[in-house]
């Protein structure tokens, strides 16, 4: 994470600056500090492996002096880092810079999931910080809430589906990679029928509404179709974590990571990433189908 902080806060100002940008804020001692200081203390908590949500940072009003002079709020490295991500932003009538650039990137490698409530959750920590500035009007406060036992809860997705009869199967392969490559959930194929008895393949993408309507264009230039149907659909989800487990095969110990799937306090899946089982498929000389089910059963067992 902050390797990736660091990096948006120097390509933002590369952006602006082109070779003529200097390193002197990004290697101030207050940027390191935020940084370094806010991933310790996300690790130390365990959050960085948790699901984690922000309502829409407010990015303020007014003006504020940079190294060029004075420019009116956003500040235009903030306003990059947040269009890097394209990650959406909400704002109000207010004269006080409310997101900084430091702030963005923190936030924007982060996470994803930006909502406008609060997930439904069952809350057991909450963490206030208030700052020194007054606002006129605002209560200058980062308010930060912990929870657990989240239940299956309602979502909604997006799938996008079309027929393609006059595409190889490489082609259609080719933008099945560059499908899961930009974001996709999951991305299927499914022969079928077509008009006059041709042999088709129907192809389908299970998507979020922050990278649909991108997808539909990818989708459209990859495989020549004219046509895109589009799917709103809810759908129930589980709270999913990774967790690394340490296993023993063979005499040997090994570390996997584990995407383990909840329905309040009950495990309902927990499975094995393909990845790690390859690794140690490759390193003992095994069929993997074997080390799957002897990691399976480890798990079972602990």
């Amino acid at each position: 994470m902050v390797w990736n902080v660091i990096d948006d806060l120097i390509s933002a100002e590369a952006a602006l600056h082109g070779n003529n940008f200097h390193l002197h804020e990004v290697a101030s001692l207050d940027t390191i500090f935020d940084v370094v200081g806010s991933a310790a203390l996300l690790c130390r908590n365990g959050y960085l492996d948790a699901e984690i949500y922000t309502t829409p940072p407010a990015l303020g009003g007014g003006s504020i002096e940079i190294a060029h002079g004075r420019i009116t709020i956003p500040a235009p490295a903030t306003l990059e880092i947040l269009r890097r991500h394209k990650f959406r932003y909400s704002n109000f009538n207010v004269d006080a810079e409310l997101t900084t650039p430091t702030g963005a990137a923190i936030l924007a490698n982060l996470t994803e999931n930006i909502v406008d409530v609060f997930p439904p959750m069952t809350p057991f920590r909450v963490g206030y910080g208030s700052g020194t500035r007054k606002i006129h009007g605002v209560v200058n406060v980062l308010r930060v809430a912990e929870g657990d036992a989240f239940q299956a809860v309602n979502d909604r997705i997006v799938i996008l589906e079309t027929n393609v009869d006059d595409a190889s199967g490489e082609i259609i392969g080719h933008a099945a990679t560059r499908l899961f490559e930009e974001g996709a959930v999951d991305v299927y194929v499914t022969p079928a029928i077509g008009k006059k008895n041709r042999p088709t393949h129907v192809i389908s993408v299970i998507t979020d509404y922050k990278n649909y309507s991108r997808l539909v264009e990818l989708l459209m230039r990859e495989t020549g179709t004219i046509g895109v149907r589009i799917y709103e659909l809810p759908r129930m989800v589980a709270q999913r974590k990774k967790e690394r487990v340490e296993v023993f095969l063979e005499g040997k110990k090994f570390e996997i990571t584990v995407k383990i799937s909840r329905v309040g306090e009950k495990v309902i899946n927990a499975k094995p990433e393909y990845e790690d089982l390859k690794r140690v498929a490759r390193e003992l000389n095994l069929p993997l189908r074997e080390v799957a089910k002897k990691v399976e059963k480890i798990l079972t067992s602990s």
